[in-house]
């Protein structure tokens, strides 16, 4: 799993700033927080103290100057108060270049603040300034007499001198008594390279899931650790999760007595110094609440962006006719989040009833990857079975020049929402995205998807399968349509597993899911041979028309055995457990 080919060199925009942007100016880890001089402001280009998000004017014209200090820059004043860039950062005759010390250390300011903040001059400048937040993680809970707190940190970790790394440890949750998680929040580290941390727990594990803390690229280490219980990005400060409500840890038969954290380190600049020790703590009470949560993922699964283009869409939809199937009575939804990439431009996540819009449960008409927004209900929206929950993602990839594919890297894909909810009890199944026009039910509700039989089809040894891969091997050839070959496979597009997007869901696990491969191999060249007519099939007017009871595309398995290779970890995993 996470199996990622250097083939897909994508554009990273620039329109996304990092950390370590500030070894780029003078005293760059140095400026204070104009609230509060004891603490620092990370993101000093940014309105969020913590860096990500909407950039403040001092980032907005540092972005104009390709990121780059000199004497212009240094002499601009962003922020207004009457002070030069470098007489705030140090460098007040500026001389400074990056690398070198700069001639000043002490009494740097914030230039993308106007200071003195409650001054005239400063008037309407710092509307993002809100002194009042501290950043400090709010949840009265985690002060209650009954509640215990537990921490877990990776040791002091190397990070690999590559843009994206998932970085994963096993630990052991505490089973000497029943608890309910109750609150959580990051130990970071490094923020230069931390993005997104998720804590993923061990439904039904009895023993450990492998080595107990130690750290390792995460591979195929989350294949029975899938469900989340804990996550956070960039500017966030923890989850308090709503008083009805608690991950049921510990003792109790199903309480998670496993769980796996995993770190998304992000090092854009390919630093090979960067060390991190970045971990979790989880408030936990035996005095149970009156439900247990889970995290309800849905969204798309699988899809390709064209590069050079604005508003490209996709939709995951989890329709009324699969609720009825998945919900065994009313959920509450507490809490929501969406989740792109880079070039996410927009999402919505709506529940939808009898046809008609409820409400939405997160809707960011600006979608900013680097800031992501939890939206929160103090009454928690009830969804019921037979209810539709709908998921739309739109995509600017004007700066690409190559597709992106779905998948975890930073310059790949997301189209996904986590819908944290209670009683979980209630969903039999909590990871429920689309994949392509196949609804969750539709392909891992069992081995049966539309028809096929993916048991079956997979098993090489199967008489009906056996005889279909004989009738390839003696009727057609890989790139050379033979005229029985097209005949026969005119016949095949009959067999439920060769129609549409279920022929492409066969493909996919076929060629990206299954681990033996020598099998893996032996089915590229059967669906090389089985394509070998596609351009004779598009010739006849029978073509692909986008219903997911079509024939078989014209090229879609060109296009496969391309994208497969380089196909969504996130989706690999999903087809680990249910396939």
């Amino acid at each position: 799993m996470f199996l990622r080919l250097a083939v897909l060199a994508l554009c990273v925009t620039t329109a996304h700033a990092y950390p370590n942007y500030r070894d780029n100016i003078p005293n760059g880890y140095n400026v204070a927080n104009p609230c509060d001089s004891s603490k620092k402001w990370d993101g000093v280009g940014h309105e969020n103290p913590g860096g990500a998000g909407t950039r403040n004017p001092f980032g907005k014209d540092f972005e104009v100057n390709k990121k780059v200090w000199d004497a212009a820059f240094c002499r601009k004043d962003s922020d207004g108060d009457g002070r030069t860039n470098g007489e705030e950062l140090g460098d007040p005759n500026c001389v400074w270049t990056k690398g070198s010390a700069p001639q000043v250390t002490t009494g740097i300011t914030h230039p993308g603040v106007c200071e003195p903040i409650g001054s005239s001059q400063c008037v309407g400048n710092n509307a993002f300034v809100n002194c009042q937040n501290t950043g400090e993680f709010v949840c009265p809970a985690i002060h209650n007499a009954d509640t215990v707190k537990f921490e877990y940190r990776f040791p002091e970790t190397a990070v690999p001198d590559k843009e994206t790394t998932y970085m994963c440890m096993n630990i052991q949750l505490p089973v000497d008594k029943t608890y309910h998680m109750i609150a959580s929040k990051p130990i970071i580290d490094n923020i230069d390279v931390i993005h997104h941390v998720v804590v993923y727990g061990c439904p039904g594990v009895g023993t450990a899931p492998g080595l107990l803390d130690k750290p390792a690229e995460c591979g195929k280490m989350k294949a029975q650790c899938s469900e989340i219980i804990s996550l956070w990005g960039a500017g966030g400060t923890g989850q308090c999760f709503n008083e009805n409500m608690g991950f049921l840890v510990g003792a109790a038969r199903d309480g998670l007595k496993y769980a796996i954290i995993e770190l998304h380190w992000n090092n854009p600049m390919l630093m090979p110094t960067y060390n991190d020790s970045s971990g979790y703590i989880f408030y936990m009470t035996e005095n149970l609440r009156p439900h247990n949560a889970g995290v309800l993922t849905i969204g798309q699964g699988y899809f390709l962006i064209p590069p050079f283009t604005d508003g490209h869409v996709e939709v995951g939809t989890l329709p009324a006719t699969c609720s009825r199937q998945l919900m065994t009575g009313d959920i509450h939804v507490a809490s929501a989040n969406n989740h792109m990439h880079l070039i996410g431009k927009a999402q919505i996540t709506e529940l939808i009833r009898n046809g008609s819009r409820v409400q939405y449960l997160a809707k960011d008409d600006v979608y900013d990857y680097n800031s992501p927004k939890t939206f929160s209900f103090a009454e928690p929206v009830v969804v019921r079975p037979g209810d539709e929950l709908k998921t739309t993602c739109v995509y600017d990839s004007r700066q690409r020049n190559l597709t992106t594919f779905q998948g975890e890297a930073t310059q790949e894909e997301m189209c996904f929402a986590f819908l944290t909810f209670y009683p979980k009890e209630n969903m039999k199944k909590t990871v429920a995205p689309s994949w392509k026009s196949l609804d969750a039910c539709d392909w891992s509700m069992g081995p049966v998807r539309k028809g096929c039989n993916f048991t079956q089809i997979n098993n090489p040894a199967d008489p009906e399968t056996a005889q279909i891969h004989a009738m390839i091997a003696a009727k057609c050839s890989p790139f050379v349509c033979r005229h029985e070959c097209l005949a026969y496979v005119k016949e095949l597009q009959k067999h439920p597993c060769f129609q549409g997007d279920v022929y492409e869901l066969f493909q996919f696990s076929a060629l990206r899911v299954q681990s033996n491969s020598e099998y893996r191999a032996k089915m590229i060249y059967l669906f090389a041979q089985l394509d070998s007519c596609d351009w004779e099939l598009w010739q006849e007017g029978k073509g692909h028309t986008g219903d997911a009871g079509g024939p078989i595309s014209v090229g879609t398995s060109r296009r496969l055995l391309l994208s497969t290779v380089i196909a969504s970890a996130l989706i690999t995993l999903f087809f680990a457990i249910y396939i």
